[in-house]
């Protein structure tokens, strides 16, 4: 019988590798040296003649080598990643900061992994251990509670740098991303006694299970300063403060449409009604219209975000705006910084947020809806 011989040429044998993910092993065979040359290479560990690492280089390009990222977070205990963990989302803040963040990312040649809590601790936790798994080396939080933060204590505690983001948590000395909603709301809450506003409601969707009282503390500090701020602002002008119109919602859009229109029909109303997001400024104004009222005719209409919506509606909305995308850029900075770095993480000073006044807000109705 013949014995036929097969030689495959060096193109050939090419374009065969291009069909599959190259190895250590195929550009360690290009390049002519051995195996864990050609991993202390393409590692940047270790050292190498300038002959050799060419020789290595120019091979991984040839088979287009895309370097293990499991291996090299082995090799060098960094992932070149960091998480960023969010409450909500669907929150068009939340793109807008996530934005800033990789603005910086992007350019380091860091990868950003996202995961949501949507305001629940048990998610928080899995979010967190998830990202622990995947060996980030950063984790910007914003918490689902103020109150609860053992997991995040534990990440900390094992040397995994973590930034906040909005929300302080009892008893985690960590920086926080924030602005200066206390100063904001002092001003608001100021502009609203100049027009006359007595009754003011306020709508937020954070899980707070009982009727708020001035100075409660209600799991959440960004919440915290709002409230205390704008109502205290009354209650110092010896007013009283119209803490029964706060109201804390479901998420979902019934469960604020809901909320906006039990406020309404209370017996003694708000003359305006402040949205804690964007969110919960959309379904109000949506209830307030599919209830035939003006505004500010009939209601004033706050939003705490400068959602890029509301200056396009009729009409425009009065906002407490803050530099969104500048914190996402700073987080992202900060936490890069942070990682391997010796010393704490160092604090960082509140963002000045601001009152943008647009016509939504008018003296107040003088008469009950």
């Amino acid at each position: 019988m013949a014995v036929g011989y097969f030689y495959q040429d060096e193109e050939e044998r090419m374009w065969e590798r291009s069909q599959k993910l190259a190895t250590v092993d195929d550009v360690a065979d290009l390049a002519g040296v051995s195996k864990s040359t050609a991993a202390r290479v393409l590692g940047g560990y270790g050292s190498s003649s300038m002959s050799t690492r060419a020789a290595v280089h120019a091979a991984a390009a040839t088979l287009g080598y895309r370097p293990n990222a499991s291996a090299k977070t082995i090799n060098t205990g960094r992932s070149e990643s960091i998480g960023v963990i969010s409450r909500n989302i669907g929150n068009p803040g939340f793109g807008i900061a996530l934005d800033g963040i990789m603005s910086v990312t992007s350019g380091a040649g860091v990868s950003v992994i996202v995961a949501g809590s949507e305001f629940d601790i048990d998610l928080e936790r899995s979010a967190v251990e998830l990202l622990l798994r995947k060996r980030v080396d950063a984790l910007i939080v914003s918490p689902a509670h103020g109150d609860v933060g053992e997991h995040l204590q534990a990440a900390h505690s094992a040397g995994v740098p973590i930034l906040l983001w909005e929300r302080r948590v009892k008893g985690l000395e960590v920086p926080v991303i924030e602005s200066d909603m206390a100063g904001a709301g002092r001003i608001l809450g100021q502009h609203l006694l100049n027009l006359g506003h007595k009754r003011v409601g306020f709508v937020s969707t954070f899980p707070y299970g009982r009727q708020y009282e001035l100075g409660d503390d209600t799991g959440s500090s960004v919440i915290n300063d709002r409230l205390q701020a704008i109502f205290g602002t009354f209650a110092e002008a010896g007013l009283p403060p119209s803490t029964d119109l706060i109201r804390f919602a479901s998420r979902s859009a019934a469960g604020i449409h809901d909320a906006v229109i039990d406020l309404i029909e209370q017996e003694d109303p708000p003359t305006v009604l402040i949205a804690s997001d964007g969110q919960i400024g959309l379904e109000t104004l949506t209830a307030l219209r599919a209830r035939g009222l003006s505004i500010p005719q009939d209601m004033s209409l706050v939003l705490f975000e400068d959602a890029p919506w509301a200056k396009l509606v009729d009409p425009p909305l009065t906002v407490v705006s803050q530099p969104t995308h500048e914190m996402g850029r700073v987080a992202a900075e900060v936490a890069l910084a942070s990682v391997g770095a010796e010393k704490p993480l160092r604090r960082i000073p509140p963002f000045a947020a601001q009152l943008v006044i647009r016509d939504s807000v008018g003296p107040a109705a003088d008469r009950a809806i």
